[in-house]
């Protein structure tokens, strides 16, 4: 196997998306249960969708079931990642770059393959990735390898030939621990933990344009 492989993680990496989530939040709690959510009560960022639905009726005592939640926080960021212009810049460079040069592509995230999937094709991309593969199809999502480990087998590339691009910690910490090189790209939202951060990436960036293909 010597192909290679480079993994995008979606929500802040390949998206800057932090403020897309947190219109959705202000209406899904403030706006129509009355509920005044904070981050401080609640860090979503590491879960998958289903994770963090189950957290928010438990946390918050939400009548709706999991599935209801799960259901009505997709309806209202549909919109929005189909309208929003929010692609990071640098992306489509970078795929092109690595499409040159043979790589395989794939996304790696927490976030539901329908978002992802329709977010790829609103932006013209969607053919240039191998394979999408979310939280709900592995047992351990981030910071456990598992996301970025079936990726690599799936698409039957070695880990060592693979390239991961993050900007969190539990995902840097996923990358890492998947044996593949991982970059960490600058998100507000994960700035309180740079300082970990910078102990096991590989290499820290502030924009896609400096990400260097093997």
């Amino acid at each position: 196997m010597n192909d290679k492989l480079l993994i995008f993680d979606f929500d802040g990496t390949l998206v800057d998306s932090l403020p897309l989530w947190q219109k959705v939040d202000e209406i899904f709690f403030n706006k129509r249960r009355g509920i005044n959510y904070s981050s401080e009560d609640i860090d979503f960022r590491p879960m998958s969708i289903e994770e963090a639905a189950i957290e928010a009726k438990n946390f918050y005592g939400i009548k709706d079931s999991i599935e209801s939640i799960m259901n009505e926080w997709i309806e209202i960021v549909d919109g929005l990642y189909l309208t929003e212009n929010i692609l990071r810049i640098g992306a489509k460079e970078l795929i092109l770059r690595a499409k040159e040069k043979s790589y395989k592509l794939a996304v790696g995230t927490n976030n539901t393959i329908r978002l992802v999937d329709g977010f790829l094709e609103k932006e013209g991309i969607r053919k240039y990735f191998d394979l999408i593969l979310t939280a709900n199809d592995v047992e351990n999502s981030k910071p456990a390898p598992d996301i970025f480990l079936g990726i690599a087998d799936k698409l039957k590339v070695e880990p060592k030939n693979s390239i991961v691009i993050e900007d969190s910690l539990s995902g840097t910490t996923a990358g890492k621990a998947a044996n593949m090189f991982t970059y960490t790209i600058k998100e507000d939202e994960s700035l309180e933990h740079k300082d970990e951060i910078l102990k096991i990436t590989d290499k820290y960036i502030n924009s896609l344009k400096e990400v260097e293909l093997f």
